[in-house]
C-alpha cells in the first residue's frame, strides 16, 4: 500500500488517489491556458531541438501498425474534407465529360498514364531555382518525353499556352 501524496489517504497503486489526480488534471490545464504563449514558444523550441528523435519515434510507430496509422492520418487531413473530396469527383467527372470528344484528349490520358511512376527528381528546368514538383509534357504524340518543373513555372507554360 502506498499513501497519496496530497491527502494520505492509502492508495493501492501509484502517488496520487484518484480525487487527487482529476484535481491536479484541472490545475495543469488551468496552468496551460494562463501561461498559453510560454508553452508554445517552449512546444516549438522543444520540437526543433528534438526534430531527429521525433521523427524516429514517428517512423517506429509506423512500422509497427502502418494500417492505423496511415488511416489516422488520412481521417486527420480528409475528416473536414468530405464536401471537398465529392465537389472534386464531380469536378473529374464533369472535366471528362467535357473533353473526350476532343481528339488530343485521349492522347492526353495515355500520356499521362505512362509517366506516372516516373519520379519526378531535381530542381525546374526552367528557372533552376526550386524543387521541381510537376510533370509537363511538350508533345503529347511522344507520351515519355517530359520535363520536371516547378508549379509556378508550371502555370505560366500554361497560361503561354492558352
Amino acid at each position: 500500500m502506498h499513501k497519496c501524496y496530497e491527502c494520505s489517504k492509502q492508495i493501492k497503486k501509484g502517488c496520487r488517489c484518484d480525487d487527487c489526480s482529476d484535481k491536479n488534471i484541472i490545475r495543469t490545464k488551468k496552468w496551460r491556458e494562463r501561461n498559453m504563449p510560454h508553452v508554445k514558444d517552449y512546444e516549438k523550441k522543444y520540437r526543433e531541438e528534438n526534430r531527429d528523435l521525433l521523427n524516429e519515434n514517428d517512423r517506429k510507430k509506423y512500422a509497427e501498425n502502418p494500417d492505423k496509422y496511415r488511416k489516422k492520418n488520412m481521417d486527420k487531413y480528409y475528416g473536414n474534407h468530405e464536401k471537398y473530396k465529392k465537389d472534386a469527383n464531380i469536378r473529374g467527372k464533369e472535366y471528362y465529360k467535357k473533353n473526350k470528344k476532343n481528339p488530343n484528349f485521349s492522347k492526353k490520358l495515355d500520356a499521362r498514364r505512362k509517366v506516372r511512376n516516373i519520379k519526378i527528381e531535381g530542381l525546374c528546368e526552367i528557372c533552376k531555382k526550386r524543387k521541381a514538383q510537376d510533370r509537363h509534357h511538350p508533345d503529347y504524340s511522344i507520351p515519355t518525353w517530359i520535363i520536371c518543373i516547378c508549379r509556378p513555372c508550371h502555370k505560366k507554360l500554361h497560361r503561354r499556352i492558352k
